[in-house]
């Protein structure tokens, strides 16, 4: 691992340390690229953290889930967070390099990175029961600003 990624890794991972004072029930990071350093920092102060290597089966199975939560209107967010609508929009399926595999990719640009607040938003509805949990179950929302 090179130095930028290393100081990089560390920021995040200080990031992550920072919200364990929330309750938090699950930690999983993308282990992918520089995400294995994080993975291996998140592990010394939260041994519970998950390595999720982003294969195409990881990634089919959670734009998958993700459509059926959306589809059934599951998915609720701010109408003036176009940053996300716009990361969403920016997955595509593509094939993988040998042409055998369906994947999702999104090209880098300017305004959605690599699609990082869809993948992000994905990650944690893969928490989320498929047919959508118990009507009676208490729920929350909370807002930061």
């Amino acid at each position: 691992m090179n130095r930028n990624h290393r100081s990089r890794s560390t920021e995040i991972a200080d990031h992550v340390r920072r919200n364990t004072h929330y309750t938090v029930g699950y930690i999983a990071i993308d282990t992918t690229g520089m995400g294995q350093g994080v993975y291996q920092l998140v592990r010394k102060f939260y041994p519970g953290a998950v390595a999720l290597n982003y294969s195409p089966e990881v990634k089919t199975r959670l734009v998958l889930k993700g459509q059926s939560v959306i589809r059934n209107a599951r998915l609720q967010f701010d109408a003036g967070c176009t940053d996300l609508a716009a990361s969403f929009m920016a997955i595509k399926q593509t094939m993988t390099a040998s042409g055998r595999q369906a994947t999702y990719t999104a090209d880098r640009n300017d305004e959605t990175g690599h699609a990082d607040l869809a993948w992000a938003c994905l990650h944690a509805i893969d928490r989320e029961p498929l047919a959508g949990g118990d009507i009676h179950a208490s729920s929350f929302t909370e807002f930061y600003s």
